[in-house]
């Protein structure tokens, strides 16, 4: 087997690297205004990372932007440790703190089988305008070639008391070149929770599949997102942002994307609640939306379990899709929430602490003209839940608890 690991030539980060050190390492420092915000990363390791200062830059294993590249035909399996990285910045910029690497591109060669596993990591970060990702900035799972890559994200814990910005269970960004390779992509079953203002996302916040245009395109693709607990945030994202798939005609991929199956809780800070994604368009592979359950908030919430269907969201003609069957979780004093893609017949609405029934005290409202419901709980403490294109909805529809 023929391994290398190199810093690549793409740069998603600083080209200039500060040392890592391989071993269990525990690393304190702390970065004044004025410094170079990169502080050593961990290297190979399970290590322990403590980090202050105005403006930080850090990475649980290497920080810069690396390939992990198999070439002979056979199997390879690289980790990353599984690290503890602690964060407390003061500063006017921006901050960044990711789990294993900074940015990674996977890729086998003809016949070769690469795969890489990423750490199990837990980051707490606090301060103004942190990202915080369970695994990467940014990857790039490079299939062209008639290999195979696998990649394993970790199962991370991310915890932030106060602060904005953005969390990512795992990456900013996963990018997938498909070809003649096998591309196999596991995200991890991460757990975020945050009492701050913070955009929230389970895996990625993008995602997407780019085929390359060349004569055979007899590869395939699978991914296949984590199960992830999501509590807290300004937006919640239970599995990406956005994902994209487009196909050349004489190139389509075969593959097959799964959704997780989420728990997404707001609180009196969210305003939205994604189940799945908020952009979802897929040219050629199949598609399964996540079984999720999405708890409202305290706070006026727009709420959708699959994806927003809108004009940038959209399926090919010979793509499977299966919506998820949903979980809308109502209870104590809620907002006025609305939900934009109710399955009629699939999902589930459930009042919890309101009685056991429809009663009198519930305002119901049905508009004929757009089939919108529009339910009000306020006499009994609660909010306003208005549901739109609910044609066909009955009692059935609903579980009061």
């Amino acid at each position: 087997m023929v391994y290398q690991r190199f810093e690549s030539a793409f740069q998603f980060g600083p080209a200039a690297l500060r040392a890592s050190t391989d071993g269990d390492d525990v690393i304190v420092e702390s970065v004044e205004t004025g410094q170079s915000p990169l502080v050593p990363a961990g290297g190979a390791g399970n290590d322990i990372g403590i980090y202050s200062g105005s403006d930080v830059l850090v990475s649980g294993d290497y920080l810069g932007s690396y390939s992990e590249f198999f070439d002979d035909p056979g199997d390879g399996t690289i980790s990353y440790g599984d690290d503890l990285l602690f964060a407390f910045v003061d500063g006017p910029w921006q901050s960044q703190v990711v789990g294993d690497v900074l940015a990674l591109m996977i890729t086998a060669g003809d016949g070769a089988a690469a795969k890489v596993e990423l750490g199990d990591d837990f980051l707490f970060g606090s301060g103004p305008g942190m990202l915080l990702s369970g695994d990467a900035e940014a990857v790039i799972v490079n299939a062209v070639d008639t290999g195979t890559c696998t990649l394993v994200a970790g199962r991370d814990t991310i915890v932030s008391f106060e602060g904005d910005g953005s969390i990512f269970g795992d990456f900013y960004g996963l990018t997938i070149l498909s070809g003649d390779g096998h591309a196999i992509v596991q995200t991890g079953e991460d757990v975020i929770s945050t009492m701050a203002a913070h955009e929230v996302v389970g895996d990625a916040y993008y995602f997407e599949i780019v085929p390359d245009n060349g004569p055979e395109g007899a590869g395939s693709t699978q991914v296949t997102f984590g199960d992830d607990v999501l509590i807290g945030g300004m937006v919640i994202y239970g599995d990406v942002f956005s994902a994209f798939h487009d196909a050349f005609p004489a190139n389509e991929v075969i593959g097959r994307v799964e959704f997780g199956d989420d728990v997404l809780t707001g609180n009196e800070m969210t305003t939205a609640l994604y189940g799945d994604a908020d952009q979802a368009y897929f040219a050629a592979v199949d598609v399964v939306f996540g079984d999720d359950i999405i708890v409202s908030g305290s706070a006026d919430e727009v709420m959708t379990g699959d994806y927003t269907a809108d004009q940038l969201s959209g399926f090919g003609d010979s793509v499977d899709v299966q919506l998820g069957a949903d979980r809308f979780v109502f209870k104590g004093s809620f907002g006025d929430d609305v939900i934009t893609d109710f399955n009629v017949g699939l999902d589930v609405v459930v009042f919890s602490g309101f009685g056991s029934a429809l009663s009198d005290q519930i305002g119901v409202t049905w508009h004929s003209a757009t089939e919108t419901l529009v339910i009000d709980m306020t006499t009994l403490g609660g909010g306003t839940l208005t549901m739109d294109g609910v044609a066909g909805i009955t009692e059935t529809d609903f579980i009061f608890l």
